[in-house]
């Protein structure tokens, strides 16, 4: 029984965090819900007349933000010091706004020391302007990549 409570306090917890971080990212829904089943948890958008979207009817973008939004949750939610957070091609499917509300959140993460290394790997370079190193990876004519750091 104390597992349980525990378990749905986190849950609850869980979904203010997702919402925080969510609003900065101003999609147009309400909020996010987590929903339970027997045996897991799973995540709808509320939309501002207050129905439920499955994450799979939202586009590429805003399941992006969902997820995102989840795993910097966590990372908030467990007062984690998890060290570094790798991020493949997070601003893929996202516009400017969204890709700017991005570097916002990932900046105040690192800013409140909740996350002392960053690696984002993007084919956006708009993003590095407040990184202290930027890597390339290049593939020569001969098929093999090479990593070329400023500095280097």
């Amino acid at each position: 029984r104390l597992e349980r409570t525990l378990y749905r306090r986190a849950l609850g917890s869980l979904e203010n965090e997702m919402n925080e971080i969510f609003r900065v990212f101003g999609l147009d829904y309400a909020r996010v819900e987590v929903k339970e089943t027997e045996d897991a948890f799973y995540f709808v958008v509320v939309d501002r007349q207050g129905r439920e979207r499955p994450i799979a009817s939202l586009s590429g973008g805003e399941q992006i933000v969902i997820a995102l939004a989840y795993v910097l949750a966590l990372n908030r939610m467990m007062h984690s010091n998890i060290g570094f957070l790798l991020l493949d091609e997070p601003t893929d499917m996202l516009d400017d706004e969204r890709r700017r509300s991005l570097v916002d959140v990932l900046g105040k993460l690192t800013e409140e020391g909740g996350l002392q290394q960053l690696i984002v790997i993007t084919h956006h370079m708009d993003l590095v302007d407040n990184v202290d190193k930027v890597c390339s990876v290049e593939k020569g004519p001969d098929g093999v990549s090479t990593v070329k750091c400023e500095g280097d």
